[in-house]
């Protein structure tokens, strides 16, 4: 399996061949376990293996793509499908985000080049190379970061078909503050040390690539804007996410997505998984099995477990603090921090400005 694209080489790594990768309960987040369990690294020039992935045809896959905001359950959906026979998940792939990771401050030139097309085209080809003929679908979980990959998608992949998750903010808010160590990163922030631009796992790179995508208005608000806790930097991400995906799909009608709101899962899991079922034309004799998979935590095994969360304190809600979230997201036309969102009913709003 590909893992990552750099300056000049493709790095592929080798499993046992009983290791199943794509087993979303077994590896919930793929970047997380696929160096811990690889047997061997190797390596293809990069020009040859962008030589390579031109011959590959996966026209015949049927593919859905699923982008999200934070902490909205969007693993939870990688392990809906992952209880669907025929159906292949990969979860969060190390190859997408290697994007950028060679970009460095380039980032923002390369996502708007033709090499960024041919490059993901390739890398998104090398992932559905092997997939069975009589695959019913692959469900791609995308990170954070990919928003730049949807106009690449609605031209060169037309069929396949794009998701976007969502949470309300200030549940998204206080449940990130539960599955990261607070104390550190608000000892990071008090030495104004940004961890928002921190160059970690290419990070910054892909957050370059991102501003491409920002407004001058929004820009500008970056300027000024500086979390003080850890709540407002959520509240600042969360806001750019929803920013980014609206720039991103904005006047291309070759684009089509269905939005997946958290907390409609939560009130009401049959009636979500049934409509979504029926956006994507897909049975529902496996109905039961794709609930029963939601029982269980979607992340279990991992540092988001909610056994790993338990131990975390909780945010201790001051007035001042949402009262700077309310600032970060009237920048952005977003709702304010105790508000309901409607990612559908904004974007309408949005385009209309």
């Amino acid at each position: 399996m590909l893992y990552c694209l750099t300056a000049d080489t493709a790095y592929f790594i080798q499993y046992d061949e009983g290791d199943n990768l794509f087993d979303t309960r077994k590896y919930p987040i793929i970047f997380l376990s696929q160096t811990m369990i690889a047997k061997r690294f190797i390596r293809l020039p990069r020009d040859d293996f962008l030589n390579f992935t031109q011959y590959i045809n996966v026209d015949q896959v049927n593919v859905v793509w699923m982008f999200h905001s934070v902490r909205c359950g969007s693993t939870a959906y990688s392990q809906v499908f992952n209880a669907l026979p025929g159906w292949i998940t990969m979860s969060e792939p190390q190859s997408l985000g290697s994007i950028f990771d060679t970009q460095g401050d380039q980032a923002l030139f390369f996502v708007k080049s033709a090499e960024f097309k041919t490059v993901a085209e390739a890398i998104v080809k090398c992932n559905l190379k092997n997939i069975p003929e009589n695959n019913k679908g692959v469900f791609i979980k995308s990170s954070v970061f990919d928003e730049h990959l949807p106009p690449m998608i609605g031209k060169v992949f037309p069929h396949h078909k794009l998701l976007f998750a969502y949470r309300d903010v200030q549940p998204g808010a206080e449940s990130f503050y539960k599955v990261v160590n607070p104390v550190v990163v608000d000892a990071m922030l008090s030495l104004s040390i940004d961890p928002f631009t921190e160059d970690r796992h290419g990070a910054r790179q892909r957050l370059m690539a991102s501003l491409g995508y920002l407004t001058d208005n929004v820009k500008n608000l970056l300027q000024k804007v500086r979390p003080q806790s850890l709540i407002e930097w959520y509240t600042l991400q969360w806001s750019i996410r929803n920013h980014l995906f609206h720039q991103a799909i904005r006047g291309n009608k070759a684009i089509r997505f269905y939005s997946l709101r958290y907390e409609d899962l939560q009130r009401n899991r049959t009636d979500t998984i049934v409509r979504l079922f029926k956006h994507l034309n897909i049975d529902q004799e496996n109905l039961d099995a794709a609930l029963a998979s939601l029982e269980i935590d979607s992340q279990e095994g991992t540092f988001l477990s909610k056994q790993a969360r338990a131990r975390n304190p909780n945010w201790n809600r001051t007035e001042d603090s949402v009262a700077r979230c309310n600032e970060i997201l009237r920048a952005f036309k977003l709702p304010d921090f105790d508000s309901d969102f409607n990612f559908d009913a904004w974007i309408k709003m949005m385009n209309e400005l």
